[in-house]
C-alpha cells in the first residue's frame, strides 16, 4: 500500500492509501488531514525520474502513479490551490525572494526520493506541457501565523496526535515489524483507521507489544516457529482489534446482522462493505462481496477469511523470495 507525504504551506502529513484509490478518495484524505475548506480547489503534480513536474488531476493518472510505485519510499506531494487568491497566499507563505514570485502551478507535487521525515519541496515554474522544477530548493520558514494555523488544524483533527503516538510505538518495536510483514500490514490498516478518525485503542497495542516483545523476538530467531507464533498470538489479537472497531458506535447498523439463510439486500451489502473498508479491506471489493454473500453478512467470519488469505499470500511471497537450491 503506497505511503504518501503531503505538504500544505508549512504543515506536513503522512498517510497510506490503496493502489486503487480514485482522485476523489485522495482529495478527501487531503481535505480531512489538512482541514481544507470545501471552497478551496486544488490539484496535484509530481516529479518524475527525469526531474519534470507532471500534472496529476484524474482517476487514471492517480491510479497510474499509485500502481507503478513499487519503492518503499513515500510519494511526496505539495498542495497548491487553484484560485488566484489562494495561490498568491500559498506563494507568500512559502517563498522568500527579492523579486516578485511566479504564479504557482495548480497542482500537488509528488516526488519519489529517499525516505526522510522532513523534506524541502520544490516550487514548480510554469511552462507548456511538462513543467521544469526550480533549480534551487526554497526552505520553508514557518511564521507565527503558520504556527497558529497548525495549532488550529490539530484542534480540528485530534486524531493526528493519536497517529503520532502510534507511529512512535511502531518505531519502538521496529525489529519485530521488520521480521513480520503480516504485522506491518495490519499496523498500516490500524493507521488508516486512525487517519479516518475511527476509534482505535492505542493503549491496547502498547500493552500487547510490551507483554510479547521479548517472547516475539525469541520466536523470530527460529524461522520455523515464527509463523506458528503469529497464528497463535497475533491473529486472534488482530481479530479482537477488528471487533473493537466493528462494535464502534460509529457503526450503529452493525448489530442488524443477517441470518445465515438470508440473502443480503443492496443496502445491507453496502453497509457491510463500508465496515470492511474502514478496517482496511478495500483492495478487492469483488472478493469482499463474494465472502459477504457466502457468509450472509457475518463480518467476523469474513474478516477471519480475509486475514487468512493475506497470510497465505505473504507466506507464498516469502517462499518465492528464497534462493533456489538447484545447482
Amino acid at each position: 500500500m503506497p505511503i504518501i507525504k503531503a505538504t500544505y504551506q508549512s504543515t506536513m502529513r503522512r498517510f497510506s492509501i490503496a493502489e486503487t484509490a480514485t482522485w476523489a478518495e485522495l482529495e478527501s484524505h487531503l481535505r480531512t488531514l489538512f482541514s481544507l475548506p470545501p471552497t478551496l480547489s486544488f490539484s496535484l503534480s509530481y516529479t518524475d525520474e527525469d526531474g519534470d513536474v507532471i500534472t496529476l488531476s484524474t482517476d487514471l493518472e492517480v491510479q497510474d502513479i499509485l500502481s507503478n510505485h513499487h519503492s518503499n519510499t513515500p510519494l511526496k506531494f505539495i498542495i497548491v490551490p487553484l484560485s488566484t487568491e489562494d495561490s498568491q497566499q500559498f506563494n507568500n507563505d512559502n517563498i522568500t525572494s527579492q523579486t516578485p514570485a511566479e504564479p504557482l502551478s495548480r497542482h500537488v507535487m509528488v516526488t519519489d526520493e529517499s525516505e526522510d521525515l522532513l523534506f524541502t519541496p520544490i516550487i514548480p515554474s510554469i511552462s507548456k506541457g511538462k513543467q521544469k522544477a526550480a533549480e534551487e530548493d526554497i526552505p520553508l520558514e514557518p511564521s507565527s501565523t503558520d504556527q497558529q494555523k497548525s495549532n488550529e488544524e490539530e484542534t480540528k483533527a485530534p486524531f493526528i496526535d493519536l497517529a503520532q503516538r502510534f507511529q512512535t510505538l511502531l518505531e519502538q518495536v521496529r525489529p519485530v515489524l521488520d521480521k513480520n510483514p503480516q504485522l506491518v500490514e495490519q499496523a498500516n490498516t490500524i493507521m488508516d483507521q486512525i487517519l479516518q478518525n475511527i476509534p482505535v485503542d492505542i493503549d491496547m497495542w502498547d500493552r500487547w507489544f510490551k507483554s510479547h516483545f521479548n517472547e516475539f523476538q525469541q520466536q523470530n530467531q527460529n524461522s520455523n516457529n515464527s509463523r506458528q507464533f503469529f497464528s497463535q498470538n497475533i491473529e486472534p489479537w488482530i481479530r479482537r482489534v477488528g471487533q473493537d472497531v466493528f462494535n464502534s458506535s460509529n457503526y450503529p447498523f452493525v448489530g442488524q446482522r443477517q441470518q445465515n439463510n438470508q440473502r443480503l439486500d443492496d443496502e445491507a451489502l453496502n453497509e457491510k462493505l463500508k465496515i470492511l473498508h474502514s478496517m482496511g479491506f478495500w483492495e478487492d471489493d469483488a472478493k469482499n462481496i463474494e465472502l459477504l454473500e457466502k457468509y450472509s453478512g457475518n463480518i467476523d467470519k469474513v474478516v477471519e477469511v480475509l486475514i487468512t488469505i493475506q497470510n497465505e499470500k505473504v507466506a507464498k511471497d516469502e517462499l518465492n523470495l528464497q534462493p533456489s537450491t538447484d545447482a
